[in-house]
Formats: C-alpha cells, sequence, structure tokens
C-alpha cells in the first residue's frame, strides 16, 4: 500500500493547524528515500524562547543511513545534519533517528514529498526541548521559472520573532511563469483580516528545483522572502519565510504551496491519509506537534482515524467520523467535530496542505498505542496484528465501514468498541503471547466479515 499525506500547522486554545497530509496506495523501502533530498522546517522552543525555522539539505544512501547535510536557520546559522539512521516501512511511514532528535514522517505515493514532525532533546546543547514541523522534497530533475507557471495556493504557520504570537495564512499566488507574480490576490489570516499581494513581486526557479521568492510585497507594507523547493511531480513546493517590516525581521513562517489546476472530486480524497502538523496556541504559551491517520469513503464522508502529540509517548486516540468537500479546483473542507479544516489538493492528488482553527473544548478520547488502521478505532486487530496495514485489519476495518456504520446499531457498537478497546489494545500491545491468542480468536470474525459484501 502507498501513502498520501496532509501537510499542516496548528494552534490549541483556540488551535491554528497547518498541514501536510498524504494518501495510502503505493509499497515503499529504504531505498525510496535514496539520495539528496531538500527540506524546510520550522521550529518552536517548548520554552517558547525561540521560533524560527530552518532548511537544507541531506543525502541518503536508500539502505537506512542518512550520510550527512547542511543548511541555514533563520538567524543566518549554518548548521551541518548529522549521520542518521532511518527506517522507510512498507506503508510510507517513516522514523528518522539521530543522536537529540527523533523524526515521525510519511511519504507520498509520489515518493518526491514527506511531511514530518520531530522533538529535539537538549536542542542547541542548551536543555531545551523544540518541537518543528516541516516538508523534504525529492527535486532531481531539471526546473525552470515555467514550472511556477499559473496559479497556486500557499497554506502556512506564522511565528513573531520574539515568540509573543502566531497564526496561520493561507491564499492564491498567481505567476505569469517568467519570474512575476501576479499582483491582487488576497490573503487570509487566522483571524479573518486579508492582506494582498501588490506590484513588484518576483520569484526564480533555479534548475535543481530549489526556489526563491526575492520579494513578496504586501499592501500592508511588509515584505515576504520566500525559500523553497519544488518537488519532482511539479505541484509541491516547501518553504519558509521571514517577514520584515520597513526591514526589521518580525515573523518567520514555513508551510507549503500546493498546484492546484483543475479536475477534482470527492472520490480523490478516498483512502488512508496520514497527517503531520505543528501546534502552537494562540498566545504562544504552548506548542508541539500532532501526527496521525485520516480514513474516508471517497463520498464526503470521514469514516475515523487515529491521532497522537508530543505528550502521548506514542499513544494514539481514536478520531470520531466527519465529512469533507473537495471543490473542482482541488481546494476543500475537511469538517470533523464541529471544526472546519481549510486546505488544497496537489495536481498529482496525493498531498494536501491545510490550516486549521480549534477550540479545545473537548476531553480526550482514551488512547491506544499502536493505534487503529483504515478508518481508525481497530485497536485490538492492530495491536495483536502488528499493523493497521495488516490484511486481517484491513478486512475488519471494511467490514465496519461498509456494514456496521451504515445501521444504528452497528454504530451503537463502534461507539461502545471505541470506549471500551483502547486499555485492552494497550494491555496486549508488548505481550507476543497474548498477541498471538488474540489473532487466532479473531481468525473467525476475519473469515466472516470477508464473506459479508
Amino acid at each position: 500500500m502507498g501513502r498520501k499525506i496532509l501537510v499542516g500547522l496548528a494552534v490549541v486554545g483556540l488551535a491554528v493547524f497547518g498541514w501536510s497530509q498524504m494518501s495510502v496506495a503505493a509499497t515503499f523501502s529504504n531505498a525510496d528515500f535514496s539520495g539528496t533530498w531538500s527540506f524546510y522546517c520550522d521550529c518552536q522552543q517548548e520554552a517558547d524562547t525561540f521560533n524560527g525555522w530552518v532548511y537544507g539539505t541531506m543525502e541518503s544512501d536508500g539502505a537506512g543511513n542518512i550520510t550527512g547535510g547542511t543548511g541555514t536557520n533563520s538567524l543566518g546559522e549554518s548548521i551541518t545534519v548529522p549521520p542518521a539512521t532511518y527506517t522507510l516501512n512498507s506503508d510510507g511511514t517513516m522514523t528518522i533517528t539521530l543522536t537529540d532528535m527523533t523524526i515521525h514522517a510519511a511519504m507520498n505515493d509520489g515518493k518526491d514529498v514527506i511531511a514530518t514532525v520531530e522533538t529535539s532533546i537538549n536542542c542547541g546543547g542548551d536543555n531545551h526541548t523544540e518541537y518543528g514541523h516541516g516538508v523534504a522534497i525529492k527535486n532531481q530533475g531539471v526546473f525552470d521559472g515555467g514550472d511556477f507557471n499559473g496559479t497556486w495556493n500557499m497554506y502556512t504557520a506564522w511565528q513573531d520573532k520574539d515568540a509573543v504570537n502566531n497564526g496561520w495564512v493561507y491564499g492564491p499566488i498567481t505567476s505569469d511563469g517568467a519570474g512575476g507574480i501576479t499582483a491582487g490576490t488576497t490573503l487570509t489570516f487566522q483571524d479573518g483580516t486579508t492582506d494582498t499581494i501588490v506590484a513588484g513581486s518576483t520569484y526564480t526557479v533555479n534548475a535543481n528545483g530549489t526556489m526563491t521568492v526575492v520579494t513578496l510585497n504586501l499592501a500592508s507594507g511588509v515584505t515576504v522572502d520566500v525559500i523553497g523547493a519544488m518537488n519532482d511531480g511539479k505541484d509541491v513546493v516547501g518553504i519558509v519565510y521571514t517577514v520584515a517590516d520597513g526591514g526589521v525581521d518580525i515573523a518567520y513562517g514555513a508551510g507549503t504551496i500546493i498546484k492546484n489546476q483543475g479536475g477534482f472530486d470527492n472520490s480523490n480524497f478516498a483512502s488512508d491519509w496520514s497527517f503531520y502538523l505543528s501546534s502552537q496556541e494562540k498566545d504562544a504559551v504552548d506548542n508541539g506537534w500532532v501526527y496521525g491517520t485520516l480514513t474516508s469513503n471517497g463520498a464526503g464522508v470521514i469514516t475515523g482515524g487515529q491521532v497522537t502529540d508530543e505528550g502521548d509517548g506514542g499513544a494514539f486516540s481514536p478520531i470520531p467520523p466527519g465529512t469533507y468537500t473537495v471543490n473542482a479546483n482541488g481546494t476543500m473542507t475537511i469538517s470533523i467535530s464541529g471544526t472546519t479544516l481549510i486546505g488544497a489538493m496537489a495536481d498529482l492528488k496525493d498531498v494536501v496542505g491545510f490550516v486549521h482553527t480549534h477550540t479545545n473544548t473537548e476531553t480526550p478520547a482514551a488512547p491506544v498505542t499502536g493505534g487503529g488502521g483504515g478508518g481508525g478505532g481497530c485497536f485490538i486487530a492492530t495491536a495483536s496484528f502488528g499493523t493497521p496495514m495488516a490484511e486481517e485489519v484491513k478486512a475488519l476495518t471494511k467490514f465496519r465501514d461498509e456494514v456496521l456504520l451504515k445501521t444504528t446499531a452497528g454504530r451503537d457498537f463502534v461507539e461502545l468498541y471505541y470506549k471500551t478497546s483502547p486499555p485492552i489494545a494497550n494491555f496486549i500491545r508488548n505481550k507476543p503471547a497474548l498477541k498471538a491468542m488474540v489473532r487466532i480468536g479473531l481468525k473467525p470474525l476475519v473469515w466472516f466479515s470477508r464473506l459479508v459484501k
């Protein structure tokens, strides 16, 4: 199976989310991460004493090792990427392990975009914990300015330089394919205010796919300097940027720019998607990250999913069902538990960028480690078979989505299961003998679920 991703950004309290989300449809191995990748990430210290960004390149040998790399941070300092190890699972999910950093990630079906969240311990040697979110871009083709032609949609999170405030911004960017950005398009911020791109904004696409928007001029008087890279599929750009007012840096940001020039509908969001996002409280009091999975039926319904954050220690909670709409131009909304995510799907239909504001009014669901497959919530089966991608788990998930959720009694059963199964799954997760017994016990149910259409 492959992987589709949502890339994003967030704030909790009011919470703002900016995502990268990716879909599941190909088969992956460590070799798919070989070569040179460009990375673009935001970074937020746990104590909110520093916000900023980092970008650069890293090299992989395709056999589980990152051999090095270089980069630059928002302070203008050069950084070195040390040797590290990685594992790219067959379903496209990844872990990258450095001395003081752990990165959770997923690769898209096109194998040229990776969404990430990361935790760095003892950041910079100052005993601070730092959280980040970003994208890695494979750009090993040949590019020019014409590849950025037309209308693209930007979805990013921003943070004040001094960690006082934060939020998100999204909107269209239209270029002439020859280095110019068209004036007049409107960007929307998390508080409903807007700003307009004005004349004089330009961009450059280098032959290796790296990009600079030399100056993005806004009607408010601020300027935005953007640095990024385009993927080989030429429909996603990972970016970091600095906002300046009167020549003084006032904010930093990171996110994605999505090319979506028509031909979309709800069926394009079918199947399993992985999401990776940063979370920032509205008043910059706390921050972190969130990642997990969503599953949809391809007809406007989110059937479920699972989610974990930096404080859960790998424990997952179920995501309730919701709805979504994919418009003909690729823009989309996702509604879950009364909140709405705003985004856009890329032309190759395996990456979605979006932003979201969340009001934290609900009690979290009971956590479960090793969480649900398919539509989320098949916790015991996932724990016993070891992966949500196991054929037995997918059969049970399909039975739930196509049979149980279509009747009142079935929905009541699923709701009860969500409430009672997570502790059981947590209990058996690291007990091989119990897992084997559960697998045997589930065999009749798996067999029956495959018979029922």
